[in-house]
């Protein structure tokens, strides 16, 4: 079957529409479509070389949870900073630590993905709400949220 250049084109941007179309339809929820989640972070105290930040994430949708294998919050850095320690999740990958002798940080990746911990880690690694494996409930399903 011999396809016109046009046809290709035509066939290809059918294909793009349709695939746009259903992550786009994934994203959104009919039956609530001012549901978002929500990230703040604040910064509790500053240290000699940086601060101290508590981030929170909150599933502000009223029917989608977030579900195994669960979130990832990652970012990149502007310069060369490094994470010293996390209580509450983890960072996935410590990167290139291997300027620091001693004393090595929680991780050095310049674009660190962070996840949560599973339940049942040691109190003295969990903060509040912390710890579900990066499952969210649902505000509508989930009273706590």
């Amino acid at each position: 079957m011999d396809f016109t250049r046009f046809e290709c084109y035509s066939i290809l941007a059918f294909f793009m529409i349709i695939m746009m179309s259903l992550i786009f339809a994934s994203a959104y929820d009919l039956l609530d479509p001012n549901g978002n989640i929500n990230i703040k972070w604040d910064i509790t105290s500053w240290t000699p070389d940086g601060y101290v930040a508590m981030v929170t994430i909150s599933n502000l949708q009223m029917y989608r949870q977030i579900m195994s294998p669960g979130w990832t919050l990652g970012w990149t850095w502007a310069k060369k900073e490094v994470i010293w320690s996390m209580v509450g999740a983890e960072a996935a990958d410590e990167g290139d630590c291997s300027d620091f002798k001693r004393n090595v940080p929680h991780s050095c990746d310049k674009s660190p993905a962070i996840v949560d911990l599973l339940p049942g880690v040691p109190q003295n690694q969990q903060v509040h709400g912390c710890c579900k494996g990066g499952v969210l409930g649902s505000s509508g399903q989930d009273r706590a949220v």
